[in-house]
């Protein structure tokens, strides 16, 4: 009695069963299992394009038709909840906790925001620098604006923040440039190198150097 050639089990021909002829076929290198995947893929794609009924409208928008209604939203609900959801469990990648939150705040400005922001506005007397109305003779709080973005260098200076009324801050939110690059030059001063878009044309120097305290003027050229 002969053994099999891939597990060992005695048997009379080479093979107890296809799937081990297969793995053995496959481990010799006597089948090549990538090129019947692919085979296999192309067969059914065409097989797909051929026999799918979402390749006719009238399918498709009464799928559409069903995915709307309350039933179908309940069920697709009920699917993902409990340990059938793939984050059960599981805690996101940007999780930092209510405490943690609540004590630092929200971690998109970085956990000292809170403190920074009350340093900024002392220091400006929680007066707008542009409009020079107090936190008194408004109904809203005043806020905290980055004279270059966050999201470019995440930079918390008190240099590079200034105090703001909700409207200044809008319209202030609203005079940037469109640029291709913002570079910084020097870490240890505030030296940038400012690319635009072709279509804008504005005089600047290629390397501007300024304090963050004052804006920036670009003059535009007919």
């Amino acid at each position: 009695m002969n053994k099999c050639l891939w597990c060992g089990k005695p048997v009379n021909n080479l093979f107890c069963n296809t799937t081990c002829q297969l793995n053995h076929e496959y481990n010799v290198g006597i089948r090549d299992k990538n090129k019947i995947i692919e085979k296999g893929r192309k067969i059914s794609n065409e097989k797909l394009k051929k026999d799918n009924w979402l390749n006719y409208k009238s399918s498709r928008d009464k799928l559409r038709k069903i995915m709307k209604t309350d039933e179908y939203k309940l069920k697709a609900r009920k699917v993902k909840l409990g340990n059938k959801n793939p984050m059960f469990g599981k805690k996101p990648w940007n999780w930092i906790g209510i405490d943690k939150r609540d004590k630092y705040g929200n971690a998109d400005r970085g956990f000292d925001w809170k403190k920074i922001k009350k340093i900024v506005k002392e220091r400006d007397n929680y007066t707008c620098q542009i409009c020079g109305i107090t936190e008194k003779d408004t109904k809203q709080y005043l806020q905290v604006h980055h004279l270059i973005k966050y999201s470019i260098f995440k930079d918390n200076d008190l240099d590079n923040l200034i105090t703001l009324c909700p409207k200044c801050h809008a319209n202030s939110e609203t005079q940037f440039l469109k640029v291709n690059s913002i570079n910084k030059i020097i870490k240890t001063e505030k030296v940038y190198n400012f690319s635009v878009e072709n279509d804008e044309t504005y005089i600047a120097e290629d390397l501007i150097v300024h304090n963050c305290r004052s804006a920036l003027q670009f003059i535009e050229v007919d």
